[in-house]
């Protein structure tokens, strides 16, 4: 690319300069050396910045998998640094959302927050903001406000998103069903029951249609039609979405896992408010059992909000 430009600034030169005497064409040449080798320095210092940005980020990312954020924070932070300035603005949006993402594992948030905030706003002073990296980033994003309760932000982040999302992929697509599906718990968290749970069947739908009946998605859609039903008092729908939510969650994970022990907890409290109590008494013990299982005895998660986790 810098051998292009500096080809064509050499013909342009050329062709304004005016060489009538020797001395001018003997300044022209020196002139043309100086700024090829300006040039060629800046092309080799880009090129071992990326290398060396690259590296940064496998290392980051390699700390990341291994659960070992601290150390990847401080990668993806050197290697954002180098992205930045060479202008390479994907990968420097890509490295500052991972880079967001490990505060969030350190429950971290605004430091999360102040690290991919501020990279979508740079990555956009120079790029289109219909690009899917930029739907992750506000995705991402959008999950610590959402940790944080700040439920204007989680929409101002998941509808950007969503809109996104759609304007690339369609709207039949996975990663547009999971944004619905997301964002119905949300408007269910400010009690905009009609819009969460339009927006819930809404991802159900698209996930069927692209993945089949049984996904992960379509059990947290369930389980969160569950949770709308609950909070309208609407127990027997609840009890049927639960139950889909749990079927379905059994089938896809070999073991039992927190999303089921989440479940049994809810069918617990959908029970309680039907004055059934030996069913809710049993859906208690059996949840209380696997988190033990799961998370030991001094973590066990018996918290109200659990009905729409």
């Amino acid at each position: 690319m810098f051998f292009f430009f500096f080809i064509n600034f050499v013909f342009f030169y050329f062709k304004t300069s005016n060489f009538k005497h020797m001395k001018t064409i003997k300044t022209n040449i020196i002139i043309l050396i100086l700024i090829l080798a300006s040039f060629t320095s800046f092309a080799q210092t880009m090129q071992q910045d990326t290398i060396l940005a690259n590296k940064y980020f496998e290392k980051a990312s390699i700390f990341k998998d291994s659960t070992q954020y601290d150390s990847a924070i401080v990668y993806f932070e050197k290697a954002s640094v180098l992205y930045e300035k060479n202008e390479m603005w994907r990968k420097y949006l890509i490295s500052e959302t991972r880079h967001g993402n490990c505060f969030e594992k350190l429950w971290q948030l605004d430091q999360a927050i102040a690290t991919i905030k501020p990279a979508i706003d740079n990555f956009l002073l120079y790029n289109d903001e219909n690009d899917t990296i930029v739907a992750d980033a506000y995705n991402i994003l959008g999950f610590q406000y959402h940790y944080k309760s700040q439920y204007d932000s989680v929409l101002i982040c998941w509808e950007k998103t969503l809109q996104i999302r759609k304007n690339k992929f369609g709207n039949i697509h996975i990663k547009v069903a999971s944004i619905y599906i997301n964002l119905g718990r949300i408007y269910g968290d400010i009690n905009n029951f009609e819009k969460a749970i339009r927006y819930a069947h809404t991802g159900i739908e698209i996930v069927k249609e692209t993945a089949g009946n049984e996904h992960r998605y379509i059990a947290n859609g369930y389980n969160n039609l569950g949770g709308e039903y609950f909070d309208l008092e609407l127990y027997d729908s609840a009890l049927v979405y639960f139950e889909k939510s749990l079927i379905i969650d059994k089938k896809l994970t070999e073991e039992e896992d927190i999303h089921i022990a989440k479940i049994y907890y809810n069918l617990g409290n959908v029970y309680g408010y039907k004055n059934q109590f030996n069913k809710s008494l049993y859906y208690y013990f059996l949840a209380k059992n696997l988190f033990i299982k799961l998370r030991g005895k001094n973590n066990i998660l018996v918290a109200p909000d659990l009905k729409k986790h």
